[in-house]
């Protein structure tokens, strides 16, 4: 089997996965960036124990709950950020010369 990174570099055509392959979060991926929807939820199955897989108390609907909060959240630091980023490049225009907003 020749992956898509070595067929990249050999230009051997990469072998697809099975169809019984477990669904795999992308490499690298934030934990919150892991949509539980394109998983297997082996937590599942016949006599999984769900705390192999989630901890802190999370059950699949508080983890997505949760996991929406934190996407929330990302967005608004990440705007919240650039606007600060912005303020400081234009200085602090009115700064000191009495005038009100």
């Amino acid at each position: 089997a020749v992956t898509a990174a070595a067929a990249a570099t050999t230009g051997a055509a990469p072998v697809a996965a099975p169809s019984n392959a477990p669904k795999l979060p992308k490499p690298n991926a934030a934990v919150y960036e892991i949509d539980l929807e394109d998983t297997d939820k082996p937590w599942r199955q016949p006599g999984a124990d769900i705390t192999d897989y989630f901890n802190y108390g999370f059950t699949e609907e508080t983890w997505n709950k949760y996991r929406k909060e934190q996407i929330k959240f990302r967005q608004m630091e990440s705007i919240n950020k650039s606007q600060i980023e912005t303020i400081e490049s234009h200085g602090a225009k009115g700064a000191g010369n009495g005038s009100s907003v």
